[in-house]
């Protein structure tokens, strides 16, 4: 699982620098419905990733409730608001790792987590392994 999720990002990463068209990695080209509005979402989303973007402002923004905001964002791309931004957070956190000499601490406060521990937790959840050992895994 950890080696589809590296590919996965790495698919998402190479999607998203591709090209102007290719501005968010759920472009219509990947998004099942095509939702020009949801389109304008994830753009946004993957421009404030690193924010502490609110989905409720997000939703008011684009003229929805978050409820349907999260109904149509899920119908659209496959995925909840708030999973596609973790990733979008989660994909910047493995560049800096690999990238950087930067501490968790800077690197939480960099990629929009709270605070080192809820980035450990969350990262680990989602790649099965710690960011230090990722760094150690994967640094060349």
């Amino acid at each position: 699982q950890h080696v589809l999720t590296d590919l996965w990002m790495q698919l998402l990463e190479e999607a998203y620098s591709a090209s102007p068209a290719a501005a968010s990695p759920w472009s219509t080209r990947i998004l099942s419905n095509k939702d020009a509005l949801m389109e304008e979402a994830a753009e946004r989303l993957h421009a404030q990733a690193t924010s502490s973007c609110i989905m409720k402002v997000l939703a008011q923004d684009l003229g929805l409730t978050q409820v349907q905001f999260t109904r149509r964002f899920k119908k659209s791309t496959g995925m909840l608001p708030i999973d596609y931004l973790t990733s979008l957070r989660i994909q910047k956190v493995q560049q800096l790792l690999l990238d950087s000499d930067m501490t968790l601490v800077q690197i939480a406060g960099e990629c929009g987590f709270e605070n080192e521990f809820y980035l450990s937790r969350v990262f680990k959840k989602r790649m099965q392994v710690t960011p230090s050992s990722y760094r150690k895994l994967h640094r060349l």
